[in-house]
């Protein structure tokens, strides 16, 4: 697929459509018309004119969990996971490298593969290690907890990586390759997403588990930015007039979602062992954003709007940057845990 080519990012510099001007409108002013919610009705009852994200065309802010249709799947901005293959496989940005390394050397010097095989006992002892560790620190409890099914994980993707590129990213590997039942999902390159039962990508599974994690994540944004007060109409509309999109390719980052894996690969997993969620990272975000809700408040309540919309989108955008390089810090092969400011 083509990548678009990005210059180094101007750590100041604007990286979204330009913020759309307006006035706020008073919490007890807001229109009754209520945005449809998403599947899990994520979504807060504020659809404001102009302000809100309506469509695929950009140009809007977004802070919502809701779904992609298929019908302009490609070009819609709020793709989260597409974005996150695109920054990922970017050969001009200042990630590719994370995901192009030599992966097979990696893994034969943690003693997980060798010359003529795909898998050790090394990589079953791991596993089985990690599990126990995971249910000594109480994560998941012991019965009912099936070890095989992570090994079995473990087993196919250092199956991929028999290959010399088998863990790179945006790579089309053939010998050997899945062979799905559709003839349009055959040759598609590792980490693209899955669109639908048909196009697109293998999906997540493929050539091992990973997702595309939020920096900033959706619930820490409702809970901090948001909130729940008498301040949270106003203070959605200023992040929607920003611009912000919360799935914007710099707040979107690919993770290994089995910790042996992730070993290899050199960074964090992502909610791994089937923990629903990465509490512990989401909570130490909490003063960074309190700190933006903060402004924003402050402005409200100045009797106007942010003095500029621009600003909240630069804060946050920080946010994601310094995030990125923390997520990068943080110790290969153990579950994504608290941000150390």
């Amino acid at each position: 697929m083509p990548q678009d080519s990005h210059p180094p990012p101007n750590p100041r510099k604007r990286k979204g459509a330009p913020a759309r001007k307006g006035k706020v409108i008073p919490a007890e002013a807001k229109p009754e018309k209520k945005q449809k919610a998403g599947p899990q009705s994520d979504h807060l009852a504020w659809d404001g004119l102009f302000n809100n994200h309506k469509d695929s065309k950009g140009d809007h802010g977004c802070i919502w969990r809701h779904p992609i249709e298929s019908q302009g799947w490609s070009e819609n901005p709020c793709n989260h996971a597409l974005n996150g293959f695109h920054v990922s496989s970017d050969e001009g940005g200042n990630r590719y490298a994370l995901y192009s390394a030599d992966f097979r050397s990696r893994a034969e010097a943690l003693g997980y593969v060798k010359e003529g095989e795909y898998l050790t006992d090394a990589v079953q002892q791991s596993v089985r290690d990690a599990g126990a560790r995971i249910i000594e620190e109480g994560v998941r409890k012991s019965e009912g907890f099936n070890l095989e099914k992570y090994i079995n994980l473990a087993k196919t993707a250092f199956y991929w990586l028999k290959r010399e590129d088998g863990w790179k990213v945006n790579v089309i590997c053939s010998d050997p390759e899945p062979k799905p039942k559709n003839p349009l999902k055959r040759d598609q390159p590792h980490f693209l997403p899955r669109q639908d039962k048909t196009r697109g990508g293998h999906g997540a599974w493929y050539p091992y588990d990973h997702n595309y994690h939020h920096l900033i994540p959706i619930g820490a944004v409702e809970t901090w930015i948001v909130g729940k007060d008498e301040r949270s109409a106003n203070v959605i509309q200023i992040v929607l007039m920003s611009g912000w999109n919360i799935h914007k390719r710099l707040n979107v980052m690919l993770l290994p979602q089995q910790e042996i894996v992730a070993e290899v690969v050199g960074l964090p997993a992502h909610c791994p062992w089937g923990i629903p969620s990465h509490k512990d990272y989401q909570d130490s975000l909490a003063d960074k954003l309190k700190e933006i809700r903060d402004k924003i408040v402050a402005a409200i309540k100045r009797g106007k709007e942010h003095p500029d919309p621009d600003e909240v989108q630069l804060d946050l955008d920080d946010l994601s940057e310094i995030l990125f390089e923390k997520v990068k810090g943080m110790t290969a092969g153990r579950k994504l845990g608290k941000v150390r400011w």
